[in-house]
């Protein structure tokens, strides 16, 4: 799939190799921004383990995503999805969810917040 980064670049999102664990998000969403932290620390922690995270933001505006992006610290990719593949082609209707993508499969999808013990079980179950 192909996203934006936050200069507005197109961004090639691919898991053929690895593990990446896709978070699906808005940044006015109370429960995205309450997982988010479990993200932070998943993708420092998890990195070792050759897995990686993204997040994706369902199509709000580059500068509100780069707040989002401060404030948290968030040090793993963040791109944009202004043509709403994640919610037509992967069905990411509600948000958060999560997507495990294990070499090129998708392995598990989770609706929800998660947080950091639950989201590591799951990526060490999928991997």
């Amino acid at each position: 799939m192909t996203l934006t980064d936050l200069t507005g670049s197109p961004a090639l999102v691919q898991s053929a190799s690895g593990t990446t664990v896709f978070n699906v998000f808005a940044t006015w969403c109370v429960p995205c921004r309450q997982e988010t932290p479990a993200f932070a620390v998943a993708a420092r922690t998890l990195q070792a383990h050759g897995v990686q995270v993204v997040g994706i933001d369902q199509g709000e505006p580059a500068a509100r995503v780069e707040a989002f992006v401060s404030e948290f610290a968030l040090k793993y990719p963040v791109l944009i999805d202004d043509s709403r593949f994640t919610n037509s082609v992967l069905g990411a209707r509600v948000i958060p969810e999560t997507l495990v993508v294990h070499r090129g499969v998708l392995a598990a999808v989770y609706v929800g917040p998660l947080d950091d013990g639950t989201l590591q079980a799951i990526v060490r179950s999928n991997v």
